[in-house]
C-alpha cells in the first residue's frame, strides 16, 4: 500500500508526511484484514507522539502470508488494550510521548 511504503514518520514534527502533505492523526479504515506492516507504521506513529484513530473495529488479521493474525492481534492489543474496546471520546490508551489512542464506532 501506498501508506506503509511511500509515508514517512517525521520525529521533530511528530507528523506523517505523505505527498508533501502532513497529517497529525491517523484514522484506520473499518477493515478485520490490515497488512502488518500498515498497522506496524500506525504503532510507530503513535510511540512518536501521533493519535491513531479505529474506526468501528480493531484490526485482528494479516493481510499477507509472511505475518500472522497473531501478530496483528500483538500490535492491535498494545495500541487499543483490547481487541474489543469500548467506544469513547477519551482515549483508550496515551504513551509518554504524547500519543493517543481511540476508538469510535462510527454514527
Amino acid at each position: 500500500s501506498t501508506f506503509d511504503s511511500v509515508s514517512t514518520l517525521n520525529n521533530l514534527t511528530r507528523q506523517i508526511e505523505l505527498f508533501h502533505s502532513k497529517y497529525k492523526i491517523l484514522i484506520l479504515p473499518p477493515v478485520d484484514i490490515i497488512p502488518f506492516e500498515v498497522l506496524k507504521k500506525a504503532k510507530d506513529f503513535y510511540e512518536l507522539g501521533g493519535t491513531v484513530i479505529a474506526w468501528q473495529r480493531i484490526p485482528g488479521r494479516s493481510a499477507r502470508f509472511e505475518h500472522t493474525d497473531a501478530e496483528v492481534q500483538d500490535i492491535s492489543i498494545g495500541l487499543w488494550k483490547t481487541l474489543h474496546p469500548q467506544a469513547s471520546e477519551a482515549p483508550v490508551n496515551t504513551n509518554s510521548q504524547g500519543g493517543k489512542n481511540l476508538f469510535h464506532c462510527g454514527y
